[in-house]
Formats: C-alpha cells, sequence, structure tokens
C-alpha cells in the first residue's frame, strides 16, 4: 500500500534535502573541475550577438528553482515521488558528466541589475560558474518538471499557464546570458532521451530478443541513414543531427527494445520524449505515407470493416490501430492500439490477439477501422486472420484473394503467411 499512499511532509523534506544537496554538491564539483581548465571552447553563433538582455528574465530562471523543490512536495504518491527523483537524479548526472568530460563556457559579461532583478541574478551568481554550458541543465531540468506539472493539473487553463511560463523559463536561459544557443537544443534532446528511458505513464524500453534477421536488418539500415545525415550535418546544417537522433532511435527500437519502445499510449499520441525525439521521422514519414496513399486511402472489405492508411482515417466508432511509430491523428469514441513493427513479420500470439481484439470491436460497433502506416500489411494481416477464424472464410488463402480483390494495394510477406497459416491452426 506504500506506493500508493500519500508522502509525509517529513519524508517529502529528507527527500528533498537529499536531492538538493546532490545537486549543488555535483554542480560544485563540475565548476572546480572545469575552472582549473580555463580557457574552454565557447560555441556561439553570430547571430547571437542581436539576443537582447531582460533583466527581468531572471524571474522566470530563477523560479525553476522554486518548482523544482515545490514538485517533490506535490507528489500524488510514493511511486509519483519515487519516479520524480530518478528522472532529476539521472538528469543531472547526465549533466555532470557532460559538463565535465566537454566543458564549455559563457564568456559575456552581463550588464548591473538592481532591485528584485539585481538579488536574484546575485543569488544566482553565489553558485553558479560560466563554464555549465552543454546541454543546459536548467533547459533538462524545465523539461523534467515541466512535465511533471502537465501531469498534475488536469484544468485546461492551468495546462496552459504550464506551457507558458516554462517557455518562458526556456526562453530566460538566453535573455539572462546564462547560456548560449548551443545549450538549448542539446539540452532538449539529452532530456528527451532520459525521460523516454525513464517514463512516467508508459512503458520504459526493455531488452528483447528479436528475430535476428528482419530486426536486425531494419536496424542497420537506420544505422546507416544516421551516418549518412551525420555527414550531411557536418557538411550543411548541423540541424541535421536531429534526423540522426531519430535514425538512432528506431535502430535501437529495431535492433535491442521492440515495439513498445515507441511508447505510443492510449490515446494513440506518443509521449512528449518521443514525439521530440522522432520529430524529424513523424514529419518526413508521414508526408511519404500520405503521398503514397493518396489514391487508395482505404477500402471496405467487409459491410461493417473498412482497411486503411492511419492518416486517412474517416469518423468511425471503433478503431483498431496497428501501427506503433505514427500517431494517432483524431479523437474516437474507441480506440484500440497493437503496436507491432513495421515491416516486420508479426508473430503467431500477436496474430492471434489482434484478430480477437477486432471480433470484439466487430461485435459491440456498427463499424470498424483497421489501420496502420499505409494501410497495406499489419492491418491486412489482421483482416485476413479474422476473416479466416470469424468471418466465414474457409481459408488464410481466401481470405487474403478477398482482401486483395477489395483493396488491391494489400499485401503480405511469406513469412506473414505462414504465421497466419499458424495461428488460423491453433
Amino acid at each position: 500500500m506504500r506506493s500508493n499512499s500519500s508522502p509525509t511532509f517529513v519524508h517529502s523534506a529528507k527527500l528533498c534535502a537529499f536531492v538538493v544537496v546532490f545537486f549543488y554538491a555535483t554542480y560544485g564539483l563540475a565548476n572546480w573541475l572545469s575552472a582549473w581548465r580555463v580557457p574552454l571552447t565557447e560555441i556561439t553563433f553570430a547571430w547571437e550577438a542581436y539576443i537582447p538582455f531582460i533583466e527581468i528574465s531572471i524571474v522566470p530562471y530563477w523560479s525553476l528553482n522554486v518548482l523544482y523543490v515545490l514538485a517533490i512536495f506535490l507528489c500524488r504518491n510514493h511511486d509519483e515521488q519515487r519516479h520524480l527523483v530518478r528522472q532529476l537524479l539521472a538528469t543531472q548526472c547526465v549533466a555532470i558528466l557532460c559538463f565535465v568530460l566537454f566543458p564549455l563556457q559563457m564568456s559575456w559579461q552581463k550588464p548591473p541589475t538592481s532591485g528584485i532583478s539585481g538579488s536574484l541574478f546575485a543569488t544566482v551568481a553565489l553558485f553558479d560558474a560560466p563554464y555549465n554550458q552543454a546541454p543546459s541543465l536548467h533547459i533538462m531540468l524545465a523539461m523534467v518538471v515541466g512535465a511533471f506539472y502537465w501531469r498534475r493539473f488536469q484544468a485546461a487553463w492551468a495546462r496552459k499557464l504550464t506551457v507558458i511560463w516554462f517557455s518562458l523559463i526556456g526562453i530566460s536561459v538566453l535573455t539572462t546570458w546564462q547560456h548560449h544557443f548551443i545549450d538549448v537544443p542539446t539540452g532538449i534532446f539529452v532530456a528527451s532521451w532520459i525521460m523516454w528511458w525513464l517514463p512516467e505513464n508508459a512503458q520504459a524500453p526493455q531488452w528483447h530478443r528479436p528475430n535476428p534477421f528482419s530486426h536486425t536488418r531494419y536496424a542497420a539500415l537506420y544505422l546507416f541513414g544516421a551516418m549518412i545525415l551525420l555527414i550531411l550535418a557536418n557538411l550543411l546544417s548541423w540541424w541535421l543531427l536531429w534526423g540522426v537522433v531519430s535514425c538512432l532511435i528506431m535502430a535501437l527500437i529495431y535492433g535491442v527494445f521492440g515495439a513498445n519502445a515507441f511508447q505510443k499510449q492510449a490515446n494513440g499520441k506518443h509521449t512528449l520524449a518521443m514525439r521530440i525525439l522522432l520529430l524529424p521521422y513523424h514529419i518526413i514519414g508521414s508526408e511519404i505515407a500520405k503521398w503514397w496513399t493518396r489514391q487508395h486511402p482505404r477500402h471496405f472489405i467487409t459491410p461493417k470493416i473498412e482497411l486503411g492508411s492511419l492518416f486517412a482515417a474517416p469518423p468511425c466508432p471503433a478503431v483498431l490501430d496497428l501501427s506503433a511509430e505514427y500517431p494517432y491523428p483524431h479523437t474516437v469514441a474507441h480506440y484500440v492500439n497493437i503496436p507491432w513493427l513495421d515491416l516486420v513479420a508479426p508473430s503467431v500470439a500477436d496474430l492471434r490477439q489482434a484478430a480477437q481484439t477486432l471480433n470484439s470491436l466487430h461485435n459491440q460497433y456498427r463499424s470498424v477501422y483497421v489501420c496502420c502506416a499505409l494501410g497495406y500489411e499489419r492491418s491486412t494481416a489482421v483482416v485476413v486472420l479474422w476473416l479466416a477464424k470469424y468471418g466465414g472464410m474457409e481459408s488464410v488463402a481466401a481470405a487474403y484473394q478477398h482482401v486483395v480483390r477489395q483493396r488491391p494495394q494489400a499485401r503480405l510477406s511469406a513469412e506473414t503467411l505462414r504465421h497466419l497459416e499458424w495461428a488460423y491452426a491453433e
């Protein structure tokens, strides 16, 4: 029962004291070590000279300290509190490691300040040094703490206020001249990686034993894509590193973790971390899928079952979504997601589970939309098995022929057909 009980004030205070002491001890250690290596590299862009120094922006910058501490006391149960502290400590450890291994500096001299802003700047200067730059620990903590408050508050106005205030915190690292621009995106990416690895309301990445050919082959392709983008980033624009991150995540999912690591949630959307890490993949992949299926977005297979692309989803009371990599674009009355990797034959157990789920939806609702990214293979496999086991077709082959007649673009690999036969025979 301890996991579901509310933490006492004394327990939260002790935990908070430990986290704060750990923060200042490790931060101070990184500053001390970096000071011995001065002068340090400074990475800046010419246009950053036009970033104004906004004295009052120290208020949102400094407010993160209060929100950080307060979050530990606002946790509703011990599980939530332990998870928050794990994320905070992981963020601190990774940032400090980066500061020690790759120290950078911020050499800009701040204008004199006075009043409340001056007091806050003076407080920051007591423990801060210009050596802890990339990734920005302030940005990393703002993401972790901001995500906590987003989950904590359910009212729309409170969530809007959370987004606005934490956006001001993010901007303030530049307008207080505490960080260079490069520190911001690096902080976002590292924090997203930590939040992906230690998620709140999703399954953490876990090692699995994939099929050594079908999974590893695609993992290798994504690794190759990451290498190409890394070369292009060096030649063209460092923004292409975002694509490198996306490809590396995809390689890890195919080669190590499996479909659940996409962290697609019950509402069809991904966690914040995955939305950030896979944004280039989502943008490019979704546009390609929409273009590819523009002439044949969806087809009725039976009077109650429609098969097609996730991006062409019609208004429908029930949806069975077999994709893992893309978010479902709409809100429906009854949505079910069974995440499968694209281009990989689903297991017999997964096929049986999906067919049973489709049968349940078919019996409860007037129509069901079955989809995956393109509506060609994963969703086709489920509909074929359902037709053979529950829809009156005499065999998997007959069911497959029926689907192809209705949707000529549907296709199944030889391995998927074998798995379908085994699932049908069981």
